[in-house]
């Protein structure tokens, strides 16, 4: 599903990271953030014992935050503890009740173990907090998954709220496009294809930009394979 999560970056190279920083600070909510960013960028290398000690350090440094907590849902889940992953994820909405990230990923955990309408509302809840930056890519989610169900009516016009936030959302239109062609509105299709070719594929080869011509103008009606499918790793908040 959606990749807005891109991975997290920590300001140079991992091992020269330093956390005495912002423990000498007395910045307990800094040094969380930080210590949940680290963990997240050495699970997306694979460094499992290392991402739990600093994501055990970021519970330890402020329990208040959620990125803390969805921080470790998403390390237990990677590890194959889904249970323990589902009660910390809905732990970092307890501790900050308003966090559209929280929500957001939590709902993207949800989508991936096929509870798709429950993911949805979580979606939507997100994007419709005050603060939440990239309602966008809530309601892209939200539409990524009802593609799953399959609902492709929902996901249509989850996709139109995610274009109307930002038109530049490539996952939308690239999704817009094949669902007005399935719908039987290649005048639609079309134009969304074109647009998500100048969002997405300017710089692309020929036989790229035909790979997703492909996938827009299948004949198949199942959504089982959403090429560019990009639910979100946790992202901070």
């Amino acid at each position: 599903m959606r990749k807005k999560i891109g991975l997290f970056f920590c300001f140079g190279i991992l091992s020269f990271c330093s956390i005495s920083t912002l423990a000498d600070s007395h910045d307990a909510k800094q040094a969380a953030i930080l210590n949940a960013k680290l963990g997240l960028a050495y699970l997306s290398k694979g460094y499992y014992s290392a991402s739990k000690e600093r994501i055990l350090s970021a519970l330890r440094d402020d329990p208040h935050v959620a990125v803390s907590w969805y921080s470790m849902a998403f390390y237990l889940e990677k590890t194959g503890d889904a249970n323990t992953a589902n009660t910390y994820y809905k732990k970092a909405i307890s501790v900050e009740p308003h966090s559209g990230d929280a929500k957001n990923n939590y709902g993207t955990f949800l989508c991936r173990a096929g509870k798709y309408q429950a993911a949805i509302q979580y979606f939507l809840a997100a994007a419709k907090e005050p603060s939440y930056l990239d309602d966008a890519g809530a309601y892209e989610n939200a539409g990524a998954c009802a593609m799953l169900i399959p609902d492709n009516k929902l996901a249509m016009h989850y996709f139109k709220l995610a274009l109307e936030n930002n038109p530049g959302e490539y996952f939308s239109l690239l999704s817009m496009a094949r669902l007005s062609h399935l719908a039987g509105n290649d005048v639609a299709a079309k134009k969304y294809f074109a647009d998500f070719k100048k969002v997405a594929l300017t710089h692309s080869s020929s036989a790229v930009i035909a790979k997703y011509q492909r996938y827009v103008y299948a004949a198949s009606k199942q959504n089982k394979h959403i090429m560019g499918l990009s639910l979100p790793l946790p992202s901070s908040g």
